[in-house]
């Protein structure tokens, strides 16, 4: 189990950092907003990853600090951050629609609450949080993605489909931590291998 474990972080890495790479290329040539929010965005998530399976023990903080458990929560906090603003820039709802610019603000607002309580608050509370905006998110991600394709916006549906995949892995994985739904391996990994293919789509 350890040996799959390794080689699937291994992987889950590969894939980031490939697209990470790639994406600071475009960013490079294009110098578009949308993809500077959206490289912190996969950096940001990819460190949560990082902190959460445990990679970052052997050079930050011992696994059981709770300084550790701090760290991942805020890494956490900080893509979820650059989620929403992500969203807005690349949905341009600013101009296309207020109502659903202000829902994404909401968004960005309680994730950045919790960025910055991240450092001070116990880590077990941060812990009932999280899963609780995570089954939050695909209500956020489908409905402004959605309301915009009807609308004639053609990429909203590569929003749809790459965040609709890391909303519904985030929100599985928010039932099996809160003890709604009972553990299994795929289910636990279901928001990481999620946000892999999410990084594949948007990055096309």
């Amino acid at each position: 189990r350890e040996e799959v474990a390794a080689s699937w972080f291994g992987l889950y890495h590969g894939i980031v950092l490939a697209m990470l790479a790639l994406n600071l290329i475009v960013l490079l040539r294009l110098r578009e907003p949308s993809y500077l929010l959206y490289v912190l965005y996969v950096a940001s998530l990819a460190l949560f990853f990082f902190f959460k399976n445990g990679l970052a023990r052997a050079w930050v903080l011992p696994l059981g600090d709770p300084a550790y458990f701090a760290l991942t929560n805020l890494a956490l906090a900080l893509a979820l951050v650059l989620a929403g603003l992500f969203a807005r820039s690349f949905l341009g709802t600013r101009r296309r629609s207020r109502r659903l610019d202000s829902l994404l603000w909401v968004f960005v607002a309680l994730a950045g609450l919790l960025a910055l309580l991240a450092p001070f608050t116990d880590p077990r509370l941060l812990n009932r949080v999280f899963p609780a905006l995570g089954m939050a998110a695909p209500l956020w991600a489908f409905g402004v993605g959605a309301v915009l394709w009807r609308r004639g916006f053609q990429p909203a549906r590569f929003f749809l489909l790459a965040f609709g995949l890391t909303s519904l892995g985030g929100a599985l994985n928010g039932l099996v931590l809160s003890g709604l739904l009972p553990y299994s391996g795929p289910a636990f990994l279901a928001f990481q291998a999620a946000s892999a293919l999410e990084s594949l789509l948007l990055s096309l």
